[in-house]
């Protein structure tokens, strides 16, 4: 499976809920603060051309927001 990043901010219920989906999955990601993380903030913007939170990065495919069932069928065609 291609490397799972996801880009969060620490008060976003959204956010929170993605984490836990992919932990629940038992799928392995990078969580990036773009709080705390200016170089994840402009990693983000430039990868979803987006400010907003959160967005999933699966190798060269990216979900702004969190649709769990957009994100489990892609994770099922790989």
């Amino acid at each position: 499976m291609e490397p799972v990043n996801l880009y969060t901010t620490p008060t976003c219920s959204q956010c929170a809920k993605t984490r836990a989906w992919f932990s629940a999955q038992g799928i392995s990601f990078t969580d990036h603060n773009v709080v705390a993380d200016a170089e994840a903030l402009k990693r983000m913007i430039e990868v979803s051309g987006s400010r907003n939170v959160p967005v999933i990065q699966i190798g060269d495919r990216v979900f702004v927001g969190f649709d769990e069932n957009e994100v489990a069928a892609f994770l099922a065609e790989q």
